[in-house]
């Protein structure tokens, strides 16, 4: 019973080596290749290290993503699945694709939140190359939209001025979704009603008109 014990005792032993030899060898979590070697025989490796530049570097084109950080407030309309834009000035490129993984926690610092996009192949494309991210999370194709500057806002609710002939008139309109300076009319307007754009700030209901 004694050998048996010392025996089953250096087996362990002998697992315990194995595990702690395990420990010191680096494994990379891709396949790809080695892009910067910053350690050398005898360094001390540890994920802090790391962390700070002092390891090794692999590359994988295969693994490629875009990231972006959008702020809290479009938590909940923007989702996996959009279609996204991406446009990159530093290669003349564009890839049209679709929103890969939102997250749903928003930093407490940053008060954003992380969206991916998984990248297709493309010799053009590499590590640490910057973009620029359109998120497509809205669509009305029969949507009505004047420019943002057109709207005022008054006690009786948010108004812009048509052209009825000659004169202007004051029309009360509720408006949706926004991009780019356009806004979208949801109601008050109808297709072909002409929205004065310029001179609008010193106009009243019903005063007169010139067409530039």
């Amino acid at each position: 019973m004694s050998s048996k014990a010392q025996y089953e005792g250096v087996q362990k032993q002998i697992e315990a080596l194995k595990a702690q030899r395990d420990l010191y060898r680096i494994v990379s979590p891709i396949s790809g290749v080695v892009d910067a070697l910053n350690l050398k025989v005898g360094d001390y490796a540890s994920p802090a290290a790391a962390a700070m530049g002092s390891g090794i570097k692999v590359v994988s084109y295969d693994k490629l993503k875009a990231e972006a950080s959008l702020g809290e407030n479009y938590l909940g309309s923007v989702k996996q699945g959009n279609a996204v834009t991406l446009i990159m000035p530093d290669v003349h490129d564009t890839i049209k694709t679709k929103l890969s993984y939102v997250s749903q926690a928003i930093d407490p610092v940053s008060r954003a939140f992380m969206v991916q996009v998984h990248l297709p192949d493309n010799n053009k494309l590499h590590p640490n190359m910057s973009c620029i991210m359109k998120i497509a999370n809205y669509e009305n194709k029969n949507s009505l939209i004047v420019p943002v500057s057109v709207i005022q806002k008054t006690s009786k609710g948010e108004m812009l001025y048509i052209a009825d002939g000659n004169k202007a008139k004051a029309v009360y309109v509720k408006t949706g979704a926004n991009s780019n300076g356009q806004v979208e009319i949801l109601s008050g307007l109808t297709a072909g009603d002409k929205v004065i754009t310029a001179g609008f700030e010193d106009l009243d209901n019903g005063d007169p008109i010139v067409a530039q």
